[in-house]
């Protein structure tokens, strides 16, 4: 099943990334315990959380990470300093919708902040309703 709209209604605090693509003008992410709130329409075949999907951008303009890696076990250790990553940035004005994703990332292991400014996005559910 793949969505390419109510973006507003996912919530990501609890999930898992992992960067499958990472190009000049697009990001997938394989997205794990993502997610989404009683008003989209994954709701009805899936609840509350989805155990498997891919997140694609698609047409960016902009990708900044902010990373704060963590020092050891991310349950009791803090963090290391933060690092941000600008990915992408157009010194061209276009126009793009601001996506906000936060969660773990997998490598380097971090707490992630993305700020995506894209025109395209769609989420693909990996896994069949139960």
């Amino acid at each position: 099943m793949v969505l390419s709209d109510n973006f507003d209604s996912i919530h990501f605090t609890e999930c898992n990334l992992h960067i499958e693509k990472l190009t000049s003008d697009s990001v997938v992410l394989d997205i794990k315990n993502l997610e989404v709130i009683a008003d989209h329409p994954l709701y009805k075949s899936f609840g509350a959380k989805l155990p498997r999907c891919k997140m694609r951008f698609l047409d960016i303009q902009n990708s900044k990470r902010t990373i704060f890696e963590y020092q050891g076990d991310p349950k009791y250790d803090g963090f290391k300093s933060k690092k941000v990553i600008e990915d992408i940035h157009c010194n061209h004005e276009k126009s793009g919708r601001l996506f906000y994703i936060e969660g773990v990332l997998d490598h380097p292991l971090s707490w992630v902040e993305w700020e995506i400014v894209a025109n395209y996005f769609q989420l693909e559910v990996l896994v069949s309703p139960t």
